[in-house]
């Protein structure tokens, strides 16, 4: 129950913000603004990643106590299966290359589609083959793999097809996990509050560090040859104001 429901919190929030950044990204590809329409893209990725991450980060690092809070001590053993949703759902949060696919080429849903089958496979397949041995928590990480490859595929794809400058920031979210794991393993199994909250003050300076550049949520595109450009740009969609269409 609190799993669905800190899904359906993120979820509500992620899909307003991309339904609002699909529409964008949609008007620029009618008006073949590309350069634009790259530097939309970016944006966004950038600004879910400085917000999102340390969001999810933050849970996990207080996944038991929250549960203790909300159901008791008694289920204070599933706080590994809380993290591992924390993962799994803050990585769906990036979700640029959504707006991408969804709002300009007729086959961009196709490739969200086949990105969320192999997901979807992958996700099953694991838990399949840990089940027998691991339980419920087969589950959690058959999830986190399939919502892994379901935003990592797309994304992939429209960093190569854009030609954006992405690697920094797919290193400063492994970096942003890789300091939320450091993190968990030095707080231990038995949670306490004083060292919780000094490894989340911890944290959150050193993502803003990482994040400093991206902070004022500015693009960072540069404009360089995309496989979408002027030659292939869809024709206008819709008259420029003050031609005779207007009349």
């Amino acid at each position: 129950a609190l799993e669905i429901g800190i899904w359906l919190v993120v979820a509500g929030i992620c899909t307003g913000s991309l339904s609002l950044n699909i529409y964008a990204v949609a008007q620029m590809f009618a008006g073949g603004r590309t350069a634009e329409l790259t530097g939309q893209v970016d944006l966004i990725l950038r600004t879910m990643v400085t917000l999102f991450l340390p969001i999810f980060g933050v849970g996990a690092l207080w996944a038991e106590p929250v549960l203790v809070l909300v159901y008791g001590a008694e289920f204070r053993g599933a706080a590994p299966l809380l993290v591992i949703l924390f993962f799994a759902v803050s990585a769906t949060s990036f979700n640029a290359a959504n707006a991408r696919l969804n709002g300009t080429e007729s086959w961009g849903i196709k490739v969200l589609a086949a990105a969320n089958g192999v997901g979807l496979v992958a996700g099953l397949t694991t838990i399949v083959v840990l089940g027998p041995g691991h339980g419920i928590l087969a589950s959690a990480v058959g999830y986190l793999v399939g919502s892994l490859l379901s935003a990592l595929l797309p994304l992939i794809f429209v960093w190569r097809l854009d030609r954006l400058r992405w690697g920094g920031v797919l290193l400063r979210i492994l970096a942003g996990y890789a300091m939320v794991l450091g993190g968990l393993a030095l707080l231990g199994d038995e949670f306490r509050f004083l060292p919780a909250l000094g490894v989340t003050v911890a944290f959150l300076a050193a993502w803003a560090a990482l994040s400093a550049r991206d902070a004022g949520a500015r693009s960072r595109v540069r404009p360089r040859s995309s496989r979408l450009d002027s030659s292939s740009s869809p024709k206008r969609a819709f008259p420029r104001r003050g031609s005779r269409t207007w009349r």
